[in-house]
């Protein structure tokens, strides 16, 4: 798992320039191996440890909520994140964190510090990765947030990633529901990220449309079993 941001150095106010929030640099109180190398700032306090990747390899940078954290499937089954890595040739770098998102946050108690990002807040150490893909998957942890600050949240996400990494290909992978019918706030915030990724130019990826889930692929403790662990891959991948 990442570890999440220093609390007073990692909050970053969702009504930030989009500039400065492309260029901000913060530092942070520790940050996980995913499988690449990270090279030590010259000055921790203010920058990110940036990303050495080996020469030709795409470095694909991940954030996202449970379903997408190296721990997000049952023992013995590869993460999508990682199949789907595999399958494109690139080398990963997970930063998903369990129960964030775009506006929401983990419980503090899970964290090290008492303190998780959203996404938004995650962004800075997301531009200073270099990466070559992003793929932000996440909004069904912010359902019970206030929809239009959800919504203006969500589209800052992107503005933000779009100038800070205009390089880069940016994947928008929107929330996944188990339910028969899909709750209207679910349906509400996979619009925004499907209006945010037109706004953009970012790739959107559909879960709900058709459903992408059935209630047998994920456990009673929320690990993906192969088969929603592949469903998701497979979604994502046909998007690229």
């Amino acid at each position: 798992m990442p570890l999440p941001f220093d609390h007073q150095r990692a909050r970053i106010a969702a009504r930030i320039g989009l500039a400065a929030l492309a260029i901000v640099a913060v530092g942070v109180g520790g940050l996980a191996m995913a499988s690449v190398t990270r090279a030590p700032a010259s000055d921790a306090a203010t920058t990110f440890p940036t990303i050495v990747p080996e020469p030709g390899e795409k470095v694909a940078t991940f954030i996202g909520d449970e379903y997408s954290t190296a721990g997000s499937a049952a023992d013995g089954v590869d993460p999508w994140t990682s199949a789907l890595s595999a399958a494109n040739d690139w080398n990963e770098d997970n930063l998903s964190i369990a129960g964030t998102g775009y506006l929401a946050r983990p419980d503090a108690a899970s964290c090290p510090n008492g303190y998780c990002p959203n996404l938004l807040e995650q962004v800075p150490e997301v531009i200073a990765s270099g990466a070559s893909v992003v793929v932000v998957a996440a909004g069904d942890n912010d359902a019970s947030e206030d929809p239009q600050a959800v919504a203006a949240q969500i589209l800052a996400v992107y503005r933000a990633l779009a100038v800070g990494l205009p390089t880069a290909q940016i994947v928008a992978v929107g929330p996944s529901s188990t339910d028969s019918t899909t709750p209207a706030r679910v349906l509400a915030i996979d619009g925004a990220i499907r209006a945010a990724a037109k706004d953009t130019g970012a790739d959107y990826v559909s879960l709900l449309s058709p459903p992408v889930f059935s209630e047998d692929m994920v456990s009673d403790s929320g690990e993906l079993n192969a088969a929603g662990a592949a469903a998701i891959q497979a979604r994502v991948q046909a998007a690229l």
